[in-house]
């Protein structure tokens, strides 16, 4: 059993911590966030990352905590030759995701971050599909305000990161060019954009807001005699070739937090770093800070 430690132990921090509790090739050796005085746990437990002795026996480091925290965190880590997996955005800072992949890269450390729509079944299943004839792709991914303060990045690095790099997981995203952007600010940040892109001879339309009325994560691929429609939160496909539709519907109990996971701790095993991951990831927020 794999023994990691999870820092930040917000909401996304609890959904890593079901997913170590789910696996059987893991479990949680402790818990690194400044409440952590709030927990009652059989586990180490750490207000933060410097009160931890990462000589000791921790296999990979999940990092859930605010962005601004994710690059001393991930580089203490790493310097440590420790495994570690950072939620999305590792930065909003471009050359903080620069060093970090470098230092990687040069001392031979898995890094991995938080793309998780690529293990959305619907997602594993165009994967598979032949998309090479794709002409246009209108991308619709908007949350409603939440209720709660939250420490959240711009709309692109919060929430377009996810189509960002599902393009990129099923076409390609290097040698893409910024057509047009529309970007709107509410008390100086970005919280609505409309962003086109040209990716070859593929046009790609990406609607974002994170003050909207309704919840909403959609997919539309057209290409000569197909269309895909996808709904990302119902894990649904429609598929539609020369006029015949097929459904598919995928199983909503999957979670791909899990399969996510299951990846992260294959790496560890490997105890290699993924270059084409790091390759791809660092692209992606190129790209974002392009759009910026």
């Amino acid at each position: 059993m794999l023994k990691l430690l999870l820092v930040g132990y917000g909401n996304m921090g609890k959904v890593h911590e079901r997913a170590i509790e789910n696996s059987d090739k893991a479990l949680l050796y402790g818990i690194v966030d400044p409440k952590v005085s709030q927990l009652k746990m059989k586990v180490l437990l750490a207000k933060d990352i410097a009160f931890v002795d990462l000589k000791k026996d921790i296999d990979g480091v999940i990092i859930s905590s605010t962005t601004k925290t994710h690059f001393r965190i991930a580089k203490n880590a790493i310097e440590n030759k420790i495994p570690t997996f950072i939620e999305k955005p590792i930065s909003t800072n471009i050359k903080e995701v620069e060093e970090l992949i470098s230092i990687c890269l040069d001392e031979n450390v898995v890094l991995q971050t938080g793309l998780i729509e690529n293990f959305n079944p619907a997602v594993i299943y165009l994967k598979k599909e032949d998309l090479s004839l794709t002409k246009e792709i209108n991308i619709i991914r908007t949350s409603p305000p939440l209720d709660k303060k939250r420490e959240l990045e711009n709309v692109i690095h919060d929430l377009g990161i996810h189509d960002i790099g599902i393009f990129d997981h099923l076409y390609n995203l290097e040698n893409s060019s910024l057509i047009d952007k529309s970007l709107v600010e509410k008390n100086g940040m970005i919280c609505e954009a409309d962003i086109t892109f040209l990716s070859k001879d593929i046009k790609i339309n990406l609607k974002l807001s994170n003050i909207a009325e309704e919840k909403n994560r959609s997919w539309e691929i057209v290409g000569n005699n197909f269309s895909y429609n996808i709904d990302l939160l119902k894990k649904k496909v429609i598929k539609n070739f020369n006029g015949k539709e097929e459904r598919k519907i995928f199983d909503k109990s999957y979670q791909p937090i899990d399969l996510q996971l299951d990846d992260f701790l294959e790496k560890i095993r490997k105890n290699s770093p993924d270059k084409d991951h790091l390759a791809k990831t660092l692209n992606i927020h190129k790209f974002i800070d392009s759009i910026l």
